[in-house]
């Protein structure tokens, strides 16, 4: 029987030698947030440590505070990570970096495994090299559908086109363990409702105070080609959610009502499994790979925005084939999915299991 330990070894080994590609003999920066902040836990970032050096892998940790606003990594960092063949983050530090042009021709890699269960899960222990044939398929399936429609339980139907222009992808500069969401689509094309339950909040970007901003109701938000233009529901979720953006825009100087791009878990294995209102940072980083999740980049003009909307088992169709069925990625619906399947008993029996905890509430839904 494999032990706890032996699941967390594997777990770290799939991110320092298939996600992080490091051999023995180089050197790794792990880069971690100071104990009891409870974003990550205390033992996730020494245990990757300790694998590494078993792997024959030169170690360097730094502990680095967290700030709300980050805007680079500074000089001291820069020139660490300039030394190291790859950096781990195990710090917020490195998500509010991920869309900022890379400065270090050296690999980056931002640990979504925020304690040691998650990392020692199926969520770290899959495959890196299965979610990136999964994401690829995903990524073409999407790009090339001239329909996309996009509804959940809530009252969302958002449509659009997953047809883009030739260097319009968005994409990170840095690395994501494990691989657990396809490529952001661009919204310039959608028009429709986005419905939400229990709050709005952040994207993880930059931190703010407060995190959320409450929904008493269901509030739809409406939009059309890529901009929201009212707010729909009970008139004090309105008002709230008015207020909401207008001090995130003014915060960051942000275009208000842009809605960048949007996507959705691809991992079956991610679970998140303390309600979202415990820690909203938190949950935004740490259950958007299970399929269950699509979030839509709001509030900015640049990825990922500032404001956060959350849809909660989302139904996707592609040219009117199924693909995600209320929180469920048929990945079998997708050409070349089957294949994949077939392929792999791990990623069968992955997606044939999928876990079904995503941070709701006692009532079901997301709640504040």
């Amino acid at each position: 029987m494999v032990s706890d330990k032996q699941r967390l070894a594997q777990g770290a080994t799939n991110l320092l030698l298939n996600c992080a590609e490091l051999v023995a003999g180089e050197k790794v920066l792990v880069v971690r947030e100071p104990a009891g902040l409870g974003y990550y836990d205390d033992e996730v970032a020494e245990e990757v440590a300790v694998t590494a050096r078993e792997l024959g892998i030169i170690v360097k940790t730094l502990e680095v505070p967290f700030n709300p606003i980050v805007k680079d990594p500074g000089t001291h960092l820069s020139g660490l990570m300039a030394d190291a063949d790859c950096t781990i983050f195990f710090a917020r530090l490195g998500d509010q970096l991920r869309f900022r042009e890379s400065s270090s021709r050296t690999t980056s890699v931002m640990s979504y495994a925020l304690d040691a269960g998650m990392l020692a899960s199926r969520f770290g222990r899959t495959s890196y090299a299965d979610l990136i044939r999964v994401k690829t398929l995903v990524d073409k399936a999407l790009s090339e559908a001239s329909s996309i429609r996009v509804t959940c339980p809530a009252g969302t139907n958002l449509h659009g086109t997953g047809q883009q222009g030739e260097g319009q992808s968005v994409e990170t500069t840095v690395r994501r363990f494990p691989l657990s969401v396809f490529s952001p689509v661009l919204a310039e094309s959608f028009s429709g409702v986005v419905a939400q339950r229990g709050f709005l909040c952040n994207t993880g970007s930059q931190s703010y105070d407060p995190p959320a901003c409450e929904i008493l109701d269901v509030l739809n938000v409406c939009i059309e080609s890529g901009k929201i233009v009212r707010f729909e529901g009970r008139p004090d979720d309105v008002e709230r959610a008015e207020r909401h953006y207008t001090f995130v825009s003014e915060l960051f100087g942000l275009d208000k009502y842009n809605v960048h791009s949007w996507h959705a878990g691809i991992h079956p294995g991610c679970a998140y499994r303390k309600p979202a209102n415990y820690f909203f940072d938190r949950w935004s980083n740490g259950a958007f790979g299970n399929p269950r999740v699509l979030h839509f980049h709001t509030c900015g003009q640049h990825a990922p925005g500032e404001i956060s909307l959350n849809v909660i088992d989302p139904t996707i169709l592609l040219d009117g084939v199924t693909v995600w069925d209320s929180g469920v990625l048929r990945l079998e619906n997708i050409k070349g999915g089957k294949d994949l399947l077939d392929a792999s008993n791990e990623l069968r029996t992955l997606f044939s299991e999928p876990e079904n905890q995503c941070g709701l509430g006692p009532s079901g839904h997301l709640e504040f």
